[in-house]
C-alpha cells in the first residue's frame, strides 16, 4: 500500500513568467498618400498600449508586496470548529479533528487576500491528512475541478481504511520558497508541501512505534496559483516532478 500521496502534473502553468502585459506599437515607416489613415491608427495603437501599460500597473500595484516577506512556513488559520481533536493511538485512527474555519479577509482582492486563501488551503489539507474528509477541498477547487486529483486522494484513504492503517498524528506544511509572481489576476507561489507521517503508526493492523525515515515524511515542490475569480481566490494546484520521501 502506498504511503505517500502525490498530485497530478501539468503540462504547463499558465501566468508563470509572465511579469507584465506587453503591447507592442506597429508603426508606419513611411508617409504616403494615405498617410492621415496611418498617423489615425498609430495613435489608436499608442492609446490601446498605453491603456494596457496602465491597466498592468494597477494590478502590479494592488498585488504588490512591499516590504512584506511572505516566504516561510504558511501558518495555519486561527479558527476552526469546536471540537476536541484526539491523535491516532493502538486502538483508533486519529478522530474528532475540527475544520478550519475561513478567515475573514479570504475573499479580499488583494495579496493579503490571496495569502488568507493559502493559509486556509494548507489548513484544509492539514485536516485532510487527519480525516480523509474532501468536502473543503472539493469546495475550494470547484472554480477549477480537478477530478482525478481528488480521486487520489479518495483512493489512497480508502486503500488505509480497508488495510487497518493509520498515522497516529499526520500532519501537512507549506513553504513558500519565493516572491509571489504577478501576472493580470493570478498570483503563482513556489513552495514546496510536505505530508509529515511522523515516527507511530499501525500499518496493516501491525504496531509500528518507530517508522523507517522514507516514510515518515513526502514532499513536493512545485506552484500553486491563486487567482481571482467571481469574488473569491481559487486554488489552483500544480507539482513540477514527483515528490521525495524521507531525503
Amino acid at each position: 500500500m502506498p504511503l505517500s500521496v502525490t498530485r497530478r502534473g501539468a503540462v504547463a502553468l499558465l501566468g508563470l513568467g509572465s511579469a507584465s502585459l506587453l503591447a507592442a506599437c506597429s508603426q508606419s515607416s513611411t508617409s504616403t498618400s494615405g498617410s492621415s489613415s496611418s498617423a489615425s491608427e498609430t495613435s489608436s495603437s499608442q492609446t490601446s498600449s498605453a491603456s494596457a501599460n496602465a491597466s498592468t500597473e494597477a494590478t502590479e500595484q494592488k498585488y504588490n508586496a512591499g516590504s512584506k516577506n511572505y516566504k516561510g512556513v504558511v501558518p495555519l488559520v486561527d479558527h476552526y470548529e469546536n471540537k476536541t481533536y484526539e491523535p491516532g493511538n493502538e486502538e483508533h485512527p486519529p478522530r474528532n479533528a475540527p475544520k478550519p474555519l475561513k478567515p475573514e479577509n479570504m475573499n479580499e482582492d488583494s495579496l493579503e487576500g490571496a495569502y488568507a486563501t493559502l493559509r486556509y488551503h494548507a489548513s484544509v489539507f492539514d485536516y485532510i491528512t487527519k480525516t480523509g474528509d474532501l468536502e473543503p477541498l472539493k469546495e475550494m477547487e470547484a472554480a477549477k475541478p480537478d477530478i482525478e486529483y481528488m480521486q487520489s486522494f479518495e483512493t489512497f484513504y480508502r486503500n488505509m481504511e480497508s488495510s487497518k492503517t493509520w498515522f497516529f498524528d499526520r500532519k501537512f506544511e507549506m513553504d513558500i520558497l519565493a516572491d509571489p509572481i504577478v501576472s493580470s489576476s493570478k498570483i503563482t507561489w513556489r513552495c514546496t508541501e510536505t505530508f509529515l507521517n511522523g515516527t507511530k503508526a499501525i500499518i496493516r493492523g501491525e504496531y509500528h512505534d518507530d517508522l523507517p525515515e522514507k516514510y515518515q515524511w513526502t514532499r513536493l515542490t512545485g506552484y500553486v496559483t491563486t487567482e481571482y475569480v467571481n469574488g473569491r481566490w481559487a486554488v489552483t494546484p500544480y507539482v513540477s516532478g514527483g515528490g521525495t520521501g524521507g531525503h
